[in-house]
């Protein structure tokens, strides 16, 4: 996709950049539209672009006005440039997979980083059964588990113990949160795994989080979730001449930086 038509700008933290942000746009020949847009540029943080991936299936352009942007295609300075690149066709889409994770009563949720299984703040500690592919794995006591995509192992996953993938690799990662045991460890499995958790505990209430959302999904003993890989992708704009992958990790992140 290279010619740009109609360009949403979300912004729902920051609502007063939305003006500014329209003006560079309109102002390049590039039409904003408040619905069906054939591009969306988000302008925010990393919590800010995971719920436009998950609210929107059009590329987005992501302008970290943010702290970190992590997951960002441009600073918020670059956007004029960024804007007459768009214009010119000068870009490339890059596609992240996201997860699926099939609840109770057949709903659906995705993620383009993780899907997160943890306690409750009223109860104690879970107990949870884990399956990959219908064999049995793990039997988890602890805070929870969660199961990450490769762009995602920098993020709740990396906090928790997890390696750090490049998100090319097409890999899933498992990572315990926080487990009663020292030698349950996080680990790699191949993306195209499907892999269930179960409350297996007497008692026991979870909850599920989808990139951190809390969607108001209680899972009681004996029920889980199901978490593959969905079978759409988000689609991220990526500029050439932009900061490359490893400069990122070491400049917002501190991987292979010294003192």
């Amino acid at each position: 996709m290279k010619d740009v038509q109609g360009v949403l700008v979300y912004a729902p933290f920051l609502p007063e950049k939305r003006d500014a942000v329209a003006g560079i746009l309109e102002s390049a020949g590039i039409r904003t539209v408040e619905a069906e847009p054939d591009m969306v540029v988000a302008v925010g943080g990393d919590g800010t672009f995971l719920k436009c991936f998950n609210q929107f299936h059009a590329p987005v352009l992501a302008v970290n006005a943010g702290h970190l942007g992590f997951l960002s295609s441009c600073d918020e300075a670059d956007l004029p440039r960024a804007v007459a690149m768009l214009t010119s066709g000068a870009y490339d889409i890059q596609e992240l997979p996201r997860l699926q994770a099939r609840l109770p009563e057949g709903a659906v949720q995705t993620a383009l980083n993780d899907v997160c299984i943890h306690r409750c703040s009223e109860y104690g500690l879970l107990h949870l059964g884990i399956e990959v592919n219908g064999q049995s794995a793990a039997i988890i006591t602890g805070d929870g588990v969660l199961v990450s995509t490769s762009m995602g192992s920098t993020a709740y996953s990396l906090s928790c113990g997890g390696p750090i993938l490049h998100p090319n690799i097409p890999a899933m990662v498992i990572t315990p949160v926080c487990p009663h045991l020292l030698s349950l460890r996080p680990i790699v499995i191949p993306a195209d795994a499907s892999v269930s958790i179960t409350l297996i505990g007497p008692g026991d209430r979870a909850l599920v989080s989808p990139d951190g959302r809390q969607i108001g999904c209680v899972l009681a003993d004996g029920q889980g979730a199901v978490i593959s890989r969905a079978p759409e992708n988000s689609l991220l704009v990526r500029l050439p001449g932009g900061e490359g992958y490893y400069s990122r990790l070491g400049r917002k992140l501190g991987w292979s930086y010294r003192g």
